[in-house]
Formats: C-alpha cells, sequence, structure tokens
C-alpha cells in the first residue's frame, strides 16, 4: 500500500503546489516549463530504451504523440488556473471525473457492456461537474468570476477525458508493445517542447526561467508529477489489488484529501450545491469500480 499513498500524495501535491506559487508570486509558466523538462526526462532516463524511443519518433504515428503532448501541456495550464481561482476540491474532481469519457470511448469503440452501473457513473460525472460550477449568491458578489473561470471545470473535465481517449487509441492500435510509462514518457517530452516554443513569446524569458524560485518550484513540480505517474505504476505492479480497485482508492482518496486541505488550509468554501457536487462525484467514481 506504500505505492498507493505515495501516489496520492504526489497527485495531491500537485494541487497544492499551485495553490503556494500563487502565494509566492512563482512565475507558473516558466514552473510548468521545467517541470516537464523534469519529468519527461526521468521517464525517458527510467522506463524507455534507446530502441523504444527511435522507434517512437521515427514512427508513422507520432503526430498522435505530439498532438497529446500539447494537449497535456494545455491541461496543466488550465489545472493551474483552476486550483487558483476556483478552488482545489473543484480542479482535483474535475481532474478525476473526466475518466468517464476514456469509459464512453471504450463503450463506443470496444464495444464494451453498458450496464447500469456504467450509466449512473456517467451520468453522475456530468452531474457532479455540472453541481460545481454553480455558485451562490454571497460568491458571485464576492468572487465576481468570469464566464470563463465558471466553466473551466468543464473545460478541464472535457480537456483531460479528451486527451485520455486519445491515448487510450494510441495504445490500442499503434503502441500496443510499449508500457504506458514510457508512451507518457514520450509525451511528458512533447509537453515540454511545447511549452519552450511557447516561452519564446513571453517576455523576459530567460531572466524568469534563471530565478531561483522558479528553477525550485519547477523541480518540485516536475519530480510530484512524475511520481503521480510512477507510484501509479508501482502501484498497479505491486499492490497486489485488481487495477479498478486500485484506480478507484487513489482517485477517491485524491478528491478527498484536496477536499480537506483545499476546506482546512486555504479555507476554501462550497455551497450546498458543491458539496452535492462533490458527494455526486465521489458516488459516481465508487459506481464505475463497482462495475469492474
Amino acid at each position: 500500500m506504500l505505492y498507493v499513498i505515495l501516489a496520492i500524495l504526489s497527485s495531491t501535491s500537485i494541487f497544492v503546489l499551485f495553490k503556494v506559487f500563487d502565494k509566492f508570486f512563482v512565475n507558473y509558466f516558466h514552473a510548468i516549463l521545467i517541470n516537464y523538462f523534469v519529468a519527461g526526462l526521468l521517464g525517458l532516463l527510467l522506463f524507455s530504451q534507446f530502441a523504444e524511443i527511435k522507434k517512437t519518433y521515427t514512427s508513422y504515428w507520432i503526430l498522435w504523440i505530439i498532438i497529446i503532448g500539447i494537449l497535456y501541456f494545455l491541461n496543466f495550464l488550465l489545472i493551474q488556473k483552476s486550483t487558483v481561482k476556483i478552488g482545489m476540491a473543484t480542479t482535483s474532481i474535475a481532474c478525476k471525473v473526466s475518466v468517464v469519457i476514456p469509459v464512453i470511448f471504450s463503450i463506443i469503440y470496444d464495444k464494451e457492456f453498458l450496464s447500469v452501473f456504467k450509466i449512473l457513473g456517467i451520468f453522475g460525472a456530468v452531474l457532479s461537474i455540472i453541481l460545481l460550477t454553480l455558485k451562490n449568491n454571497d460568491q458571485k458578489e464576492k468572487n465576481e468570476l468570469s464566464w470563463f473561470i465558471v466553466i473551466l471545470p468543464i473545460i478541464l473535465f472535457l480537456g483531460l477525458g479528451v486527451s485520455d481517449s486519445m491515448l487510450k487509441y494510441v495504445q490500442q492500435v499503434y503502441a500496443f508493445d510499449l508500457k504506458t510509462t514510457s508512451l507518457t514518457a514520450f509525451i511528458f517530452s512533447v509537453s515540454f517542447f511545447t511549452a519552450l516554443l511557447c516561452s519564446f513569446f513571453k517576455k523576459d524569458f530567460i531572466k524568469n526561467i534563471l530565478k531561483l524560485k522558479t528553477i525550485i518550484a519547477g523541480l518540485l513540480l516536475g519530480l510530484f508529477n512524475f511520481g503521480s505517474t510512477y507510484f501509479l505504476f508501482m502501484s498497479l505492479k505491486y499492490s497486489k489489488l485488481d487495477h479498478s480497485l486500485v484506480f478507484g482508492i487513489i482517485n477517491l482518496s485524491i478528491i478527498l484529501l484536496s477536499v480537506f486541505i483545499g476546506y482546512s488550509v486555504y479555507k476554501e468554501k462550497l455551497s450546498k450545491l458543491n458539496l452535492i457536487g462533490v458527494f455526486t462525484a465521489l458516488s459516481s467514481l465508487i459506481l464505475m469500480n463497482l462495475n469492474e
């Protein structure tokens, strides 16, 4: 269970770090750039062989990797924005319940059996996102959120779900002989080059990225980002539990821990509708795992 605990802590720490970045005025964009360099490099060194790297980057399906890598980078920017502007609780739920989109993809593409549990789980996930975007009158007056911020959980839900569905497709059709960890390392590398390319359009790029706090922030974020993937892989390999149970435990624990930290440390407030959304999200994930 050690790897399961470390996977939960690594993933939750990403949301916490984004909160810390905002407090200490860390340039989050450059921290994310360094993060992908660290996560990608560690993944390639630990999980990939030269033959795999050469095969992947010279394959005819490399365009899929590039698209997914770009989406990963954009999703990470959305996670940062959502964590700071909306909160850890809502953001973590949007990230975790997005798993229903790959499930829908599997139902359509792989013609998987559509059980009552799956139907209820999918319906609950969508409903939870809607409930989490609703604000009561007091919250509207205090926060004065723009329309983009309000629907950010929905955008994040769709963005992560689509990228994960694309990754599932690539694994099944093109990269079935590659480990998930190797494929993720390649995607992290593409995300790094995407961020690097975008950074050239940023003002004072060299000056900002060489700041000590930016480097430290990027290193920490990269370690936790890599750790969330690495410890998940190790949990699936060594926990001796069913894979569906491992995913369920980790996803539910990340949501609960994020809600607790957001409420107790950062004083994030949830309306009654938002709280119903939290319980609906937890219930939908439980139903999806009951199905498995």
